[in-house]
Order: C-alpha cells, then sequence, then structure tokens
C-alpha cells in the first residue's frame, strides 16, 4: 500500500483515480485539527488517539508522546515487537485496514518505563521512556559515591570487612 505524506494543515484531499483519501495528521497539526489529548501528564506524556469522518489524528503533548499514539494504532492493526531485532517484530500483511471510530486519551501509568536491552527503536515501539532515571543495580559496590539510604548498612560492612575488597 502506498501512504501519501504531506506537510501541510489536515484536510481530505483526491487522490490518484478519484479517491478519497483519508488524512492522518500527527504532533502539531492534529492537534490544529482535533485539540489536545484530554489528559495531561507532569513529563508531557499525554496522548491522543482520533479515528473520524475527518480523519485519524495523532496527538500528544510532546514528540515521544505523539509517537505512543502512532505505537497505540499500529497496536491495533496487530503489529507487535516483542524483542529488538527483526526476529521479534510482527507485523501483519493486510490488503485492507479497517479501523472504528474512537477518541482516546491517556497518560502512562508510571513516569518511567524502561529495560536495558533494548535499542531506540524497541524502545519506541513499546513506549518506553519518559521521566529518565539513572538508577543502576540496586546494589553498589564502591568505597566512594552516592550511596542511597537503603545500602548504608552494607557500605558499613564493606568498610568494615577488608574481605570484601580483596580480588
Amino acid at each position: 500500500a502506498k501512504v501519501e505524506i504531506r506537510m501541510q494543515s489536515p484536510r481530505s484531499f483526491k487522490t490518484q483515480g478519484g479517491n478519497k483519501a483519508l488524512p492522518i495528521p500527527i504532533g502539531d497539526v492534529a492537534v490544529q485539527a482535533f485539540g489536545p489529548p484530554a489528559q495531561k501528564s507532569p513529563y508531557q506524556q499525554g496522548w491522543r488517539l482520533v479515528v473520524s469522518h475527518k480523519g485519524i489524528g495523532l496527538i500528544g503533548e510532546s514528540d515521544e508522546a505523539a509517537s505512543y499514539a502512532v505505537y497505540e494504532l499500529l497496536d491495533r492493526l496487530g503489529c507487535r515487537w516483542y524483542m529488538p531485532g527483526a526476529m521479534g517484530e510482527v507485523i501483519p500483511s493486510r490488503k485492507n485496514i479497517s479501523l472504528m471510530e474512537m477518541d482516546i486519551s491517556a497518560v502512562p501509568a508510571t513516569i518511567t518505563r524502561n529495560i536495558w536491552y533494548r535499542d531506540e527503536a524497541f524502545a519506541r515501539r513499546n513506549r518506553l521512556g519518559g521521566f529518565q532515571l539513572q538508577t543502576g543495580h540496586a546494589l553498589e559496590i564502591t568505597r566512594q559515591g552516592h550511596r542511597p539510604s537503603g545500602q548504608l548498612l552494607f557500605h558499613r560492612r564493606l568498610d568494615r570487612d577488608a574481605c570484601y575488597l580483596a580480588g
């Protein structure tokens, strides 16, 4: 299937052969046509997916949030990314696409979503991201630097027992 991409305000337009096409505005252009997401997030993660006679609007409070709307639509069409790389992709082949009318606004349930074994494409497709926390591992074995309060007891023992430092 061929998807025509236009960088202009959304409206119905004629394609080759006189068939009417349904516009799919994304981001700011979609906000102009359909309005902003109904739900807001402190970290700009609110998104909105609209399917109507006017078109398909993919809207977000930020570019990242607009991508959540894109991947929500693809998920509803059966696309899945179970692990990074081609082996983890499931992209159904379809001659026609049918969608029910809908207007969904949402925010992620948590402010951060991350896993370590991923590339950027996998993270985007699975709507990982949000507020970035640099947490490292739960158990830091260092004598200097940041020590979260939950590790204080361990570090006191580490400082006291030299056998932990042998190696």
